[in-house]
C-alpha cells in the first residue's frame, strides 16, 4: 500500500471568473495513480470534477470551481489508500501594482516596469494594456490571456503611462512614470531607489530616481 501527503492551494474566484484548487502531494511512496475528487461539502459523495494523475507527475489544477465548501479526496489507485481535505473558494479582488525597475537615458528606450496583480492564474487570466497619459504619440502595449502574477515591460521612454487590468469583468487601472536620467547613478528599482556603481557599457550610468 502506497503513502502520500496531500497538500491542496486555493484560487479565489474572481468577478465572473469561477475559481479552483492546486493539488499536489509529497512524500510518496509506492504510489503509481492517483485519484482527485472534487465534491460539496453537503454531498461529499457526488464528484463535480475528476482526475487521475499517474507517476512522477502528481500535481493537477482544477479550474472552474465557483465559490463555495468543497471537500478534495485523493485515492491511490494500488491499495486505495485515501487522503480528504476541506477547503472554501472565496470571491475575492485584486488591485493592480505597477513597480518600475529602470528608467531610461536620452535617445533610448530602456525604462521597464514590473505590473503585479495577486491571484493571476490559469483560472482567470488578465489582459494587460499599457497607455500614455501625457498626450504623447504611443503604440499601446496589450498583453492577453496572462496567467502570471507578475509581468514585466520593457523598452519603454520617458513619460507618463497608465496600466488597465481586465480579468472576470472586473477592470484595475494604475498610473506610474518613467524617468530619464543623466550621466552618474544607476537607479536599480523606484520603489527601492539605490545608487550603485556602473558595469558594463548597457548601462552608462543612470541617476537615482
Amino acid at each position: 500500500m502506497g503513502s502520500f501527503n496531500l497538500v491542496t492551494t486555493q484560487i479565489p474566484a474572481r468577478g465572473t471568473c469561477p475559481g479552483g484548487v492546486k493539488v499536489e502531494v509529497s512524500k510518496v511512496t509506492g504510489v503509481q495513480n492517483i485519484e482527485y475528487t472534487i465534491a460539496n461539502q453537503s454531498t461529499p459523495d457526488t464528484p463535480i470534477q475528476t482526475f487521475t494523475a499517474a507517476y512522477p507527475n502528481f500535481s493537477h489544477t482544477f479550474t472552474g470551481v465557483l465559490a463555495g465548501n468543497y471537500v478534495l479526496k485523493a485515492t491511490e489507485k494500488t491499495g486505495n489508500s485515501s487522503m480528504t481535505n476541506y477547503f472554501n473558494i472565496y470571491n475575492q479582488e485584486s488591485d493592480v501594482y505597477a513597480n518600475v525597475q529602470n528608467g531610461t537615458l536620452p535617445g533610448v528606450n530602456e525604462g521597464a516596469v514590473n505590473i503585479q496583480l495577486a491571484n493571476t492564474t490559469e483560472a482567470c487570466p488578465r489582459q494587460l494594456t499599457i497607455t500614455r497619459t501625457d498626450g504623447v504619440a504611443f503604440t499601446p502595449v496589450v498583453k492577453t490571456n496572462v496567467t502570471e502574477e507578475v509581468t514585466l515591460i520593457e523598452n519603454l521612454p520617458k513619460g507618463n503611462y497608465q496600466v488597465k487590468a481586465e480579468y472576470g469583468g472586473i477592470t484595475k487601472t494604475r498610473n506610474f512614470q518613467i524617468s530619464e536620467g543623466t550621466l552618474g547613478y544607476f537607479s536599480y528599482s523606484a520603489s527601492t531607489p539605490a545608487n550603485r556603481s556602473c558595469e558594463g557599457l548597457r548601462w552608462i550610468c543612470l541617476e537615482s530616481l
